[in-house]
């Protein structure tokens, strides 16, 4: 039997990963440094060029950083925005917003039952603040602008890192990449977000479901939802 053909690992694969697993085994945390370039290049077995370009990597990611006199320090171990460098790119798929659609709808339903349990009282108080903001929201921006700051709210209290490295996706560039909203009506958009924040309010998980759904279907144009 014939073997399949592996994927061949390219240099710079090698030196990113190489970079991880140093930052692991040596217990690296935010605000430590790593070693002087030439230092590490050599610790790894790299050529300094390749390790630059390694280190480009995750400075895209946003976990390391420049700082004066420390040299390139750990900023992060979870990326909080890993997709910031390809927003251009996405922005140029015409069809790419019912996908984020969807990704949105199921990541803001799916976590719903941790939103649930870990919410505090002051979440509820300033999710409030956010609904009575959209009976002034008077132009398309402040409409986009107040229906962000409650989505992202939302999202927030799961208290998931992982989570929240995607709100700039599917909240942020969700939001800029709209050509079109669905509804410019802000009575609606405070009815709707008022009756998501009382099933919030009441610990009304289907209810608090059905209403995500009912929010999200007109962006992603499928309605496909089971009954």
């Amino acid at each position: 039997m014939k073997q399949k053909n592996m994927k061949k690992i390219s240099t710079f694969e090698a030196a990113v990963t190489s970079i991880g697993e140093y930052i692991v085994g040596k217990g690296l945390q935010p605000g430590d440094a790593l070693p002087p370039e030439p230092v590490l290049a050599s610790s790894l077995g790299i050529s300094r060029n390749i390790l630059r370009e390694a280190l480009r990597h995750y400075r895209t990611l946003g976990l390391i950083e420049s700082r004066p006199k420390l040299g390139t320090v750990i900023r992060t171990l979870i990326p909080d925005n890993p997709y910031a460098g390809y927003f251009p790119i996405l922005a140029s798929q015409t069809d790419l917003r019912p996908k984020l659609a969807e990704m949105r709808e199921c990541l803001e339903t799916g976590f719903i039952p941790y939103i649930l349990h870990r919410i505090k009282s002051e979440d509820l108080q300033h999710l409030e603040k956010v609904c009575e903001r959209f009976k002034s929201a008077y132009t398309p921006e402040q409409l986009v602008f107040t229906d962000m700051e409650f989505h992202i709210a939302l999202l927030e209290i799961a208290d998931n890192p992982l989570l929240s490295g995607l709100i700039p996706l599917v909240v942020h560039f969700f939001a800029a990449e709209g050509r079109q909203e669905p509804t410019s009506d802000p009575m609606r958009e405070y009815r709707l977000h008022r009756d998501i924040f009382e099933a919030l309010s009441a610990g009304d998980e289907i209810r608090l479901r059905d209403l995500l759904r009912q929010h999200y279907s007109p962006y992603a144009g499928s309605g496909k939802h089971g009954n």
